[in-house]
């Protein structure tokens, strides 16, 4: 696996920014640099960019720091939704991929995530934890053997039992997303509300429990929490 797929598509609307979460900054350096320098770490060569609010700035940045070397990025010509967004970039995506979204901070182990992948012999894996961020997250129950049994999504009336966060981080094999026609008659599709579920029906996702640093940075709390860990 060497492609990076990374969802730039955020307003940041509860920061109260005018630029892409994914150029927040923790500690001097974006988090599109952080997320950059730790696939690199695994060995991760290429990076997809998908982008649509403020799609210049990041363009820009990226110019300014020289890091367009193996980076393509793609703009939406419209929004799109985080499961919009990737399927309309489907001809460009690896066979298979690790997709990140542009407002998580982590340092976790993608080895140990590619192993796991590898051992389910899965199309589709994504990283589950326990935090505190549940009344706002979409959480999901699993089996003995880590298949996703059920999703719950955001607001939530009552945390159901025994469940875990996705905290959005994931492997596919592209041909996980193919014969999605279902998915055409949704406006704006969500990758986990709206593709996950209907693919769901069909073929199994498994769910990799970590316990290791992830910081969704979508508050402000959150952010600075962040800045606290380096």
């Amino acid at each position: 696996m060497k492609q990076v797929v990374i969802m730039c598509g955020g307003i940041g609307s509860r920061l109260k920014k005018k630029y892409p979460k994914v150029l927040l900054k923790i500690n001097k350096k974006t988090i599109l640099e952080h997320q950059l320098d730790l696939c690199k770490q695994y060995g991760f060569q290429e990076f997809l960019l998908l982008t649509g609010y403020k799609s210049g700035m990041i363009k820009k940045f990226i110019k300014k720091k020289n890091i367009l070397d193996k980076i393509k990025i793609i703009k939406d010509k419209k929004k799109l939704g985080t499961g919009g967004a990737l399927l309309s970039a489907f001809k460009h995506l690896d066979k298979e991929f690790l997709l990140i979204y542009g407002d998580i901070f982590t340092n976790m182990n993608l080895k140990k995530m590619y192993t796991f992948f590898k051992k389910k012999k899965t199309e589709s894996c994504l990283v589950i934890n326990r935090n505190n961020n549940y009344q706002d997250s979409n959480l999901l129950s699993i089996s003995k053997d880590r298949k996703i049994n059920k999703f719950y999504f955001y607001p939530h009336a009552k945390i159901p039992k025994n469940s875990y966060s996705n905290e959005a981080i994931f492997m596919f094999k592209k041909n996980f997303f193919k014969n999605l026609n279902i998915i055409k008659l949704i406006k704006k599709p969500d990758l986990v509300k709206d593709v996950l579920p209907a693919i769901k029906l069909q073929k199994k996702i498994y769910a990799f429990k970590t316990n290791e640093l992830i910081i969704d940075c979508g508050t402000s709390d959150r952010l600075q929490s962040a800045r606290l860990k380096l």
